[in-house]
């Protein structure tokens, strides 16, 4: 794999922490963050385009009773060098999601520095 994006995904409940996983992806291949049975955030970005803006998307759901519910999607034309974040809080639920996609910064090499 060529690491391309980095999602940090905070899983609150009642505006409290229940998890913060950060993974890398590649562009144009769905990533899946979830805590089982729990809540769930399916994500996307696309490569850059001329103007370094790439489509990203979040579908975010929570499992409730066993079931998982419907997901909300929500997307964006972002500048992943930047700190675009999609936030989405569950109606009638004390659950809430805040995406973080960044775009990978290869590290300098030692003879740069």
């Amino acid at each position: 794999m060529r690491p391309d994006v980095v999602y940090t995904v905070a899983f609150l409940k009642d505006d409290r922490p229940l998890a913060a996983p950060t993974v890398i992806g590649e562009f144009g291949r769905e990533v899946r963050v979830e805590i089982p049975n729990l809540m769930r955030a399916v994500l996307l970005s696309l490569r850059p385009d001329d103007k370094d803006c790439c489509f990203t998307s979040a579908k975010m759901s929570i499992c409730q009773d066993g079931v998982w519910q419907p997901a909300k999607e929500m997307s964006m034309n972002a500048f992943l060098k930047k700190t675009p974040s999609f936030e989405y809080s569950v109606e009638g639920a004390p659950y809430r999601f805040v995406v973080k996609p960044r775009l990978v910064v290869p590290a300098a090499n030692n003879d740069e520095i």
